[in-house]
């Protein structure tokens, strides 16, 4: 099964539903986790990709806040055609370029990217080996991929909890999620992919493991 099928079994919410969420509701989550990303990786700079990006929220607050051209990979052709009305609407269009493509088989080269990031995705990556592989070849020797998902707060998790509890499913949907891809089950696959230069950050900005390609 694709991730994109995982994705819409997971969430239910239509490319518009998710925007609209990610615009209102999470709006708050992006710039604490953008600043989060460059202070606990130092990069801030150079070219940096952001995997299963959605509606590109994230893509744009890491562009407002470093030196970066950034590509916003996701799977969803709509997706993307909403991203790039959000990144149009910051006058971002000269710096991050929508792809879409699949985790597991990026369009990129060897050793390209100055910086990876993705947030909420990895619970939908079908094979976790197959992608860390993928996402580790085009890292560059010596830079950071900032992978995993949380709110960025205690504060704002506390918030967007108490907003969302009233959706339908919202419960059912983290639970899921965070059984497809435990703290252990991403190690261990970690280890599959023979990635072992890593750091896991478990506190209330989320779950999130930060690679360095040695």
């Amino acid at each position: 099964m694709e991730s994109r099928q995982i994705h819409e079994k997971i969430t239910h919410d239509s490319p518009e539903e998710l925007d609209d969420i990610v615009n209102s509701i999470f709006m708050p989550v992006y710039p604490v986790i953008a600043r989060q990303v460059l202070e606990r990786t130092r990069c801030r700079g150079g070219i940096c990709i952001d995997l299963g990006s959605g509606p590109a929220r994230l893509t744009i607050e890491l562009a407002r806040m470093g030196r970066f051209s950034l590509y916003a990979v996701d799977f969803s052709h709509e997706i993307n055609r909403i991203a790039r009305k959000n990144i149009a609407r910051k006058n971002l269009s000269g710096r991050i370029l929508p792809v879409t493509a699949d985790v597991s088989n990026l369009p990129f080269a060897g050793n390209s990217a100055d910086l990876i990031v993705s947030r909420s995705s990895i619970f939908f990556w079908e094979n976790l080996k197959e992608t860390f592989s993928a996402m580790y070849r085009i890292v560059k020797p010596g830079a950071k991929a900032y992978l995993g998902g949380g709110f960025g707060t205690a504060e704002l998790k506390r918030s967007i909890t108490e907003q969302m509890k009233h959706r339908d499913g919202w419960e059912e949907k983290i639970a899921r999620r965070l059984g497809r891809a435990s703290m252990e089950n991403i190690r261990q696959e970690l280890d599959n992919a023979g990635i072992r230069d890593y750091t896991v950050i478990h506190d209330d900005s989320g779950l999130w493991f930060c690679i360095e390609k040695r």
